[in-house]
């Protein structure tokens, strides 16, 4: 299963269209719409019926919401978690607070350096 058809998915069953969808996700309407289809196929169930104010859920496709809204917090989560750790910078710092004072360096990794900071240190 491709967790690009359950994007689509959970965007069409939160804006109830597929056109909205597909605006959300910025896609094509037809990309929206195939996907869709594979994703019913893959399933083997109608997900949603199809109405002219637009697409509602069936049981089935409510059951899978259900089980899938997990796994999108988890993956939101998962995704949440890197972002911060990609932004957490590495290194060894040299500061000079004043102009004329000796720079104070600190290698990666000394001692009272937080963990958070990844051996970032300085001082003033």
């Amino acid at each position: 299963m491709d967790w690009n058809d359950l994007r689509i998915f959970l965007a069409v069953a939160e804006v109830g269209s597929l056109a909205g969808a597909a605006r959300r996700l910025r896609l094509a309407h037809a990309t929206a719409w195939r996907r869709i289809g594979a994703l019913e196929r893959a399933l083997q169930v109608a997900l949603f019926e199809r109405r002219a104010g637009g697409y509602v859920l069936t049981p089935a496709g409510l059951r899978f919401l259900e089980g899938i809204s997990g796994v999108e917090r988890t993956v939101d989560a998962a995704c949440r978690q890197l972002t911060q750790a990609a932004a957490v910078a590495e290194g060894e710092v040299c500061a000079s607070p004043r102009p004329n004072s000796s720079a104070r360096c600190w290698p990666t990794g000394s001692a009272g350096c937080s963990s958070a900071t990844r051996g970032w240190c300085w001082s003033c």
